[in-house]
């Protein structure tokens, strides 16, 4: 991550962006000035801007020489509060970096790259019931930070799993459920809570779409639901859930 501040540092440098640690904060900028603003002074305040969001994660450990080029770099974005009340988010934001060396030749770790491409995931944190959350004071490598579309499936999402779990804890639960990996299902289903997992997805097929049902699906470390419901604009009627167990292979990537 050391690496990712010093990239937007010579980027914000080149802009003429100041790289003080006392700089000025930033300004605010309008649409109309950002219509009117020459193509480099809007760079500049822009990524000015971009650098006041930045949140640098722990770095590497200094006893390991790296020995491959920069690959790509990963930083968060400083949380900040959405329009659904009690989300926050924060985003993951992956620079990717290429050599620009022939084909065949690999480089090292002192081999200059350029940035190639940049991606961006969303992710959001969701307060329990009764929780009054401050965003600015969340930590974005918070675990309970899970990705989602936007700011509202992230809250319907964790509606969903208290429905499932209030369902799953009476004596005949309103819908079906299947449990891979053996054991108790109801103690599985009754336990689930949204700091488990680590997305949503919605997993809505076109069949289920005509027939006015949808899909989400929850992803954890060892653990994916698979939720089945209807909905209107007052109720979530959960229709059916299934689990399966998900074995996480990892594989150490050269440095």
């Amino acid at each position: 991550m050391r690496y990712l501040a010093l990239a937007f540092a010579l980027a914000l440098g080149a802009f003429g962006v100041p790289l003080s640690a006392n700089a000025a904060p930033t300004t605010p900028i309008s649409k109309t000035e950002a219509r009117a603003l020459p193509t480099e002074a809007l760079k500049r305040r822009v990524l000015a801007q971009v650098a006041d969001m930045l949140v640098e994660a722990p770095r590497p450990s200094a006893n390991r020489k790296p020995r491959r080029p920069l690959n790509d770099l990963w930083f968060s974005t400083k949380p900040v509060a959405t329009y659904v009340d009690g989300v926050c988010r924060s985003d993951t934001v992956i620079v990717e970096f290429q050599t620009g060396l022939s084909e065949g030749r690999s480089g090292d770790a002192d081999t200059p790259v350029r940035a190639s491409g940049l991606s961006a995931t969303p992710n959001f944190y969701v307060a329990a019931d009764g929780e009054k959350v401050r965003c600015d004071r969340l930590d974005p490598s918070d675990p309970r930070f899970l990705s989602a579309a936007d700011a509202q499936d992230a809250r319907d999402g964790a509606t969903l799993l208290r429905i499932v779990a209030a369902g799953a804890a009476e004596a005949k639960p309103p819908f079906s459920s299947r449990c891979g990996g053996g054991g108790d299902c109801t103690a599985v289903l009754t336990s689930l809570k949204l700091a488990d997992f680590s997305s949503i997805e919605d997993c809505t097929r076109d069949e289920e779409r005509d027939a006015l049902k949808s899909c989400t699906k929850f992803w954890g470390n060892d653990l994916a639901v698979t939720v089945i419901h209807r909905d209107d604009a007052n109720s979530v009627d959960v229709l059916s859930v299934s689990t399966s167990e998900l074995i996480t292979v990892a594989d150490l990537r050269a440095d």
